[in-house]
């Protein structure tokens, strides 16, 4: 059950969108407060039980002009490594127009790796790389610094690996195995490994990579387990895709409605749905197709693609791709381009865009997107060549995109983005 309770202290024509993914509204009602001009609304959730849903927005509040100006709700996003805590509530005024430009403040590098990905457990917010075998660090906000400290649970963390709140309980799933309240619900693998997990609708879904001789075979298993059950996962009972290609790898999960996504760097999307598997996108071995982020968005999931650069929309039956979404930074190749992040901060849609690590925000009403710049101030832009540094690269004999520039994270917390 969850109870919201908030009063504005503006004018405001009050437009309530109640949009959660699976919820039951138990109670809403807005009853004038002490002066004429404060409102305060009550919102009552029943969400039901906790079987790893996407939870969506409480309300939106809109001006008389249709803006967006205040909002509460859960995202849900997954992006390239881990997937961002569902169950933080945010909430958020809009500041008005003309004053909702956002600064950007450098923090201490919380170690030597070159790339640092982002995630958030109970408020709490951690920095993963691959520097020092899986490094992982606390942002601890009052000193400033990154403490060498795992979310609690956990004795290491892999790429795609991680821990969330589910039920009255703590979900953990590392190196190969799974925990609820520290009891073990999944062992290790006789054989190969199990790798990038994810709990939705019931299920704990991951990949198994077996290597038999000098072939590969990777299988996908969506695994029923609740909450409520009294015994550990039983693996007799999951339903499994073997992947058309082996050694197959997701950047990015995601659900819509009842459904659950996936897709594999070698472009292959599958969906579970009614205890099955579907192949919705076919993988193709000499077509570049991957997505690199999944958020739950209004009625819709968005997938951040590379090489498009663009979003795409899921409503249950094919990828659409969205052109222009976002648009390309003036001065920079349109060719190679991977949106790779999403986020949602004081009710708008962000995006980082690899390879010159631009930032855009959308803002729905106006249908519009407006740059953020970019995160790093060299080189120069040019669309001479498609990434950066692309001369050094070649003079290092490396790969030609080696120092393309990401914006790997986006995690709202508090009244900041990091």
């Amino acid at each position: 059950m969850c109870r919201v309770f908030v009063m504005f202290c503006l004018t405001l024509a009050l437009l309530p969108v109640l949009t959660p993914a699976s919820a039951v509204i138990a109670q809403g009602n807005a009853q004038p407060a002490a002066t004429s001009n404060q409102i305060e609304y009550s919102v009552e959730v029943d969400f039901g039980q906790d079987r790893g849903q996407s939870l969506g927005s409480l309300f939106e509040v809109r001006d008389a002009s249709g803006r967006l100006q205040a909002g509460a709700g859960f995202q849900d996003v997954y992006n390239t490594r881990f997937r961002t805590g569902r169950r933080t509530l945010q909430f958020f005024i809009r500041p008005d127009s003309g004053k909702d430009q956002l600064t950007l403040e450098r923090l201490p590098h919380p170690d030597q790796g070159t790339g640092v990905y982002l995630t958030e457990f109970d408020g709490q917010l951690y920095s993963w790389s691959y520097a020092g075998n899986n490094s992982v660090r606390r942002w601890d906000a009052a000193s400033e610094k990154w403490l060498a400290e795992l979310p609690p649970g956990m004795q290491s963390m892999r790429s795609g690996d991680g821990t969330m709140r589910l039920g009255s309980g703590q979900l953990v799933f590392a190196e190969n195995q799974a925990w609820y309240n520290g009891k073990q619900i999944l062992a290790p693998p006789e054989s190969g490994r199990y790798y990038n997990f994810y709990y939705a609708e019931g299920h704990l879904f991951f990949y198994h990579e077996q290597q038999e001789g000098e072939e590969y075979l990777t299988r996908i298993l969506a695994c029923p387990w609740t909450t409520d059950s009294k015994a550990a996962i039983d693996l007799s009972d999951a339903t499994i895709l073997t992947t058309k290609f082996p050694r197959e790898t997701p950047f990015a999960w995601g659900q819509y409605g009842r459904q659950v996504l996936t897709v594999s760097n070698m472009g292959g999307m599958y969906v579970f749905e009614n205890d099955a598997w579907k192949t919705v996108v076919e993988g193709l071995i000499n077509t570049s197709y991957q997505v690199y982020s999944m958020l739950h968005w209004y009625d819709r999931v968005l997938l951040a693609q590379y090489p498009t650069g663009n979003l795409f929309e899921y409503q249950g039956k094919e990828p659409v791709q969205l052109q222009g979404w976002p648009p390309v930074l003036p001065g920079v190749s349109t060719a190679a381009r991977e949106s790779q992040t999403m986020a949602l901060y004081r009710g708008e849609l962000l995006v980082g865009v690899w390879p010159w690590a631009e930032m855009w925000r959308y803002e729905r009403q106006t249908n519009s997107w407006r740059s953020l710049g970019r995160a790093f101030t060299h080189p120069e832009l040019t669309d001479k060549q498609v990434h950066p540094y692309e001369q050094h690269t070649e003079r290092y004999r490396l790969v030609l995109n080696h120092w393309g520039q990401r914006v790997t994270s986006l995690v709202p917390q508090g009244d900041s983005l990091y």
